[in-house]
């Protein structure tokens, strides 16, 4: 009898965890079904017409709001000194931009295309420093005993204009 009571309450338990997964299967199939048309529909949404006197919607994808990048900024010995360069994409054109008896390395794009951050030793200590895309305003942005190298930057997305929102 306790192993018919066993054998009951195990294909009990079977039958009910069964029954659990094929609906979390179905959940998500329908999750999945209706992301898939809600991101249609949305894609393909129509603009409605500009009303007289307003101004238009601007849409900027992604791709347009990163930089494209012409110039590759790179770090060189050549002069026995690390300094930061910049050239082509091809090669050409290769410039000093640092020029500067100081080590500068580690040289970052920001997002935009209008500035370079990179690492260097100037003032007797490894510190983050950044500059205009044409070697002018070089300043500081660090203040450390240690040892600041190697910056990045994050993508730049502006958030939307949203006023007097309640969270």
């Amino acid at each position: 009898m306790k192993s018919t009571y066993l054998n009951n309450s195990v294909e009990d338990s079977y039958s009910l965890f069964s029954r659990i997964k094929s609906g979390i299967r179905k959940a998500g199939l329908a999750a999945l079904v209706g992301t898939i048309i809600g991101v249609g529909v949305y894609g393909c949404k129509k603009e409605e017409p500009q009303k007289e006197g307003s101004s238009p919607k601007q849409s900027v994808s992604l791709e347009n709001k990163l930089y494209k990048q012409t110039k590759i900024a790179f770090s060189s010995w050549r002069d026995g000194n690390g300094e930061i360069y910049v050239m082509n994409t091809d090669g050409s054109e290769q410039k000093n931009l640092t020029n500067n008896p100081a080590i500068d390395i580690f040289s970052s794009w920001s997002p935009d295309g209008k500035r370079i951050a990179f690492s260097s030793d100037r003032d007797g200590n490894d510190e983050i420093y950044v500059m205009n895309a044409d070697e002018s305003e070089q300043r500081r942005l660090t203040n450390n005993p240690a040892s600041d190298t190697s910056p990045s930057w994050s993508p730049f997305l502006p958030l939307e204009n949203k006023t007097n929102e309640k969270r």
